[in-house]
């Protein structure tokens, strides 16, 4: 799921990436859990992370099922804004 995050530190503009397998209601799930994520405001470093796009990898699994392969490194944070 790759989103934009608030002044507040929550989501907003989400989309999913990818869905394997598809069909199965897995993406719309995971837009449903977007509105609990909740961001620091700022970064270790004093910034805002307003406006900055995020992705985050959601797996869902079966108990007794075999572990989804490794995913890829994400990306860091596209854009930040300037300090302020």
């Amino acid at each position: 799921m790759r989103c934009k995050v608030t002044e507040k530190g929550s989501l907003k503009d989400c989309a999913i990436e990818t869905e394997a397998p598809a069909g199965w209601g897995f993406g719309a799930a995971t837009l449903g859990m977007a509105k609990y994520f909740r961001l620091s405001e700022t970064t270790s470093g004093g910034r805002s992370v307003a406006e900055a796009v995020i992705q985050i990898p959601i797996i869902f699994q079966l108990p007794g099922n075999q572990p989804a392969p490794p995913l890829p490194p994400l990306d860091p944070v596209k854009s930040l804004p300037p300090a302020r």
